[in-house]
């Protein structure tokens, strides 16, 4: 059930992040994870946090695991650890 469990606190977005960068952790399994994270996130923050994990979520967002439909703009699992 959606809000029966605390927002994430920012040391979990840094654990996930870390797991990804470290290559612990597979794109398609980072961008599930932070996609669910973010949206989820109901606590209030300050606004240098809400805009980096927001450009984050935008990078996210723009990551495609399929060659085939790859276009100008989208990142590839590179182009995500990179952002």
């Amino acid at each position: 059930m959606r809000g029966s469990q605390p927002p994430p606190a920012l040391n979990d977005y840094q654990s996930l992040l870390e797991a990804f960068v470290e290559r612990r952790l597979l794109a398609s399994d980072f961008e599930s994870t932070y996609l669910r994270m973010f949206k989820d996130d109901s606590a209030f923050r300050p606004t240098a946090e809400y805009e980096i994990l927001n450009g984050l979520f935008a990078a996210v967002d723009a990551y495609c695991d399929d060659s085939s439909i790859f276009k100008p703009g989208m990142l590839d699992e590179d182009g995500l650890r990179t952002a």
